[in-house]
């Protein structure tokens, strides 16, 4: 574990070298963020890497995490044409709680006009603010290239005569097929996550199944020219969850104006012309 070569700092947090916890060697990076509102997210970037578009790599983490929400580890890689980073396949996933220390391998395949990438370790904002801050631990962050064999191999079966694709959002993908001939297997460079599904033009949904044990393929049996749109599930229930908070908070808001703007109900008062019946008080 070396130390990282630049940090994007959120307010409330820390970063240090913990001696008396780690997955393996002398030390960890520990992470501890006090932060409380939702994607406060507290980010140390690493080492960057020069790569080569088209081959193979493979990224080994262990991740610790106390009390945290959404601790993960990303890779991202430097687009030349945008000029700008963007994020490749996070191993692991977004993990939240507490938990000891999880060891996870991703490979991926490098896309086209990528020139160098980075490891980014995202340390979770607090869980539960009655426990303290949340704490994570970044251990054994190691990023290497695949023999070329590899991916000789992943390549050698039929494959349709031309696929291409474009990166929506890093949660969505369209893919274009021409020619398929038969049924193949969509090799999709992100770590494995059953929480990825494919949907084939015409409203077929596939699944996603685990290949060499860290990325993600969808097996599809349709033949000739059609479309894939990839998209993963766990953000489109977390957009649903956000807009259904924010419309609920709304309709409180309304009701609480309604309220404080409702008149008061005035007491009814004695008609003066009333009169009082003899020997009554």
């Amino acid at each position: 574990m070396h130390p990282p070569s630049s940090s994007t700092p959120v307010q409330r947090a820390s970063v240090s070298f913990d001696t008396n916890t780690m997955s393996s060697g002398k030390q960890s990076l520990k992470v501890e963020n006090y932060a409380t509102d939702d994607l406060s997210i507290y980010s140390v970037v690493g080492t960057e890497i020069p790569v080569t578009s088209g081959d193979i790599y493979n990224i080994e983490t262990s991740v610790k995490y106390k009390n945290s929400k959404w601790t993960h580890v990303d890779v991202e890689g430097f687009e030349v044409k945008s000029n700008k980073w963007i994020r490749l396949v996070s191993c692991p996933v977004i993990q939240s709680g507490t938990s000891g220390w999880k060891n996870t391998q991703c490979s991926f395949c490098m896309p086209k006009g990528i020139s160098k990438i980075v490891p980014v370790l995202g340390a979770g904002w607090v869980d539960n603010p009655a426990r303290g801050a949340a704490v994570s631990w970044f251990d054994d962050i190691k990023i290497s290239k695949i023999n070329s064999r590899f991916y000789t191999d992943l390549l050698g079966g039929t494959a349709p005569s031309k696929v291409s694709f474009k990166q929506v959002s890093p949660e969505k993908y369209e893919v274009q097929v021409k020619g398929a001939t038969e049924p193949f297997i969509l090799v999709f460079g992100e770590a494995y996550d059953p929480l990825w599904v494919a949907r084939v033009q015409g409203g077929t949904s596939v699944d996603p199944v685990r290949l060499y044990s860290t990325i993600t393929g969808f097996p599809i049996k349709q033949k000739g020219n059609f479309n894939i749109t990839i998209d993963y599930l766990a953000q489109k229930w977390y957009s649903w969850g956000l807009v259904v908070s924010v419309v609920t908070l709304g309709v409180l808001f309304l009701v609480l104006i309604a309220l404080a703007v409702r008149p008061k109900s005035r007491r009814e008062e004695p008609d003066s012309n009333a009169t009082v019946a003899p020997g009554q008080p």
